[in-house]
C-alpha cells in the first residue's frame, strides 16, 4: 500500500489522476482567458495563460494546485512541473530546471527573462523525470528595433536564402536569453548577408533584398551603434578599412561594392569593406 492510500488517497494510477486534475485547472484558466472582461489592470493580479493577463480566480487556482502538489508528494517521485509555477506571480527563467526546458520556447516580449506563457503542465515520475514535459514560453525581453519588420518581410520565404535568414532571426530570442547580447550575432548576419547571400538573392528578388538590407542597416545602427558605410575612393586607399579586388591592371575606380564597411560608434572599422575596382 502506498503512502497516499494509507492517507485515504484513491486507488487509481496517481499520474493519471493528477493529469485529469491538471487539465481541469488549465481549462478553467483558459476559459477565463477567453473572457475579455477579466483582463487585468494591475500586474500583481495577472494570470499568465495564453499570453493574456486576467483577474480570474488565480488565488483559488493556486490553492488547488498547491493541494495537488501535496497529494502527489505522497507518491514517491511524482511531481508537477514547472515546480515553482504559480498563477499569482511570474516565474523567472533561472527558476526553471533543465527538465522543465525540454519543450520551452523563447520569444521577444517586454517581460525580460520571465515565463510569460504556460502552454501545458508537466508531470515527472521516479525514474522518468519527464513523464510528460511542461511547455512554457520564456521572454527574452523586448525585440530589437526593426527586428519584427525584417521577420515579417521573410514570413513567406521563396528561396533558400530567405529561409536561412529567417531561421537565423528566429534564433535571436534564444541567443539573447543565453548571452544577454546580440551584437556578435548581428555582426555574423552582416557578414553572411553581404559575403554570401546578397549576390544570390538580389538578381531574383531585388526589391525584397533591398528592403532587407535597408532594414538591417537601420537595425545595426539603432540597437548596436554599428554603422554600415559605403566606401569611397578615399577609403579605398586605407587598407585597414577596405579590401580591394582589381578587375584589371591599373584600375582606379570603384566598379562594385561587394561589402560595405561596418564601423563602431567612434568610426573605427569592425569589418572591412570589400570593393571591386575597374
Amino acid at each position: 500500500m502506498t503512502r497516499a492510500e494509507k492517507l485515504g488517497g484513491p486507488r487509481v494510477e496517481p499520474a493519471e489522476h493528477a493529469d485529469r486534475i491538471l487539465k481541469q485547472i488549465y481549462d478553467i484558466a483558459r476559459k477565463a482567458a477567453l473572457n475579455k472582461d477579466n483582463v487585468a489592470k494591475k500586474a500583481e493580479q495577472i494570470i499568465y495563460i495564453d499570453n493574456i493577463g486576467l483577474i480570474c480566480p488565480s488565488r483559488q487556482l493556486d490553492k488547488v494546485l498547491s493541494s495537488l502538489r501535496a497529494w502527489c508528494s505522497c507518491y514517491d517521485g511524482l511531481e508537477l512541473t514547472p515546480r515553482r509555477w504559480e498563477f499569482c506571480k511570474q516565474v523567472h527563467d533561472d527558476e526553471l530546471t533543465p527538465d522543465e526546458r525540454v519543450d520551452a520556447e523563447v520569444r521577444f516580449t517586454p517581460a525580460d527573462a520571465k515565463v510569460v506563457l504556460l502552454r501545458q503542465f508537466g508531470l515527472g515520475m521516479e525514474g522518468n523525470p519527464v513523464y510528460r514535459p511542461c511547455k512554457v514560453t520564456i521572454s527574452a525581453g523586448s525585440a530589437p528595433v526593426h527586428y519584427e519588420g525584417l521577420l515579417a518581410l521573410l514570413d513567406l520565404p521563396n528561396n533558400e536564402v530567405e529561409e536561412t535568414l529567417r531561421q537565423r532571426l528566429l534564433e535571436w530570442p534564444s541567443k539573447k536569453l543565453g548571452s544577454g547580447d546580440l551584437r556578435q550575432e548581428a555582426r555574423s548576419v552582416f557578414s553572411l548577408f553581404f559575403d554570401h547571400f546578397k549576390q544570390k538573392w538580389h538578381p531574383c528578388a531585388p526589391n525584397k533584398c533591398d528592403r532587407f538590407e535597408e532594414g538591417f542597416r537601420q537595425l545595426l545602427q539603432k540597437n548596436f551603434a554599428l554603422h554600415v558605410i559605403d566606401p569611397d575612393m578615399q577609403d579605398v586607399r586605407d587598407t585597414k578599412r577596405v579590401e580591394r579586388v582589381a578587375s584589371s591592371v591599373g584600375a582606379h575606380e570603384i566598379k562594385e561594392i561587394l561589402r560595405p564597411m561596418l564601423l563602431s560608434q567612434d568610426g573605427s572599422p569592425i569589418i572591412k569593406a570589400r570593393v571591386k575596382l575597374g
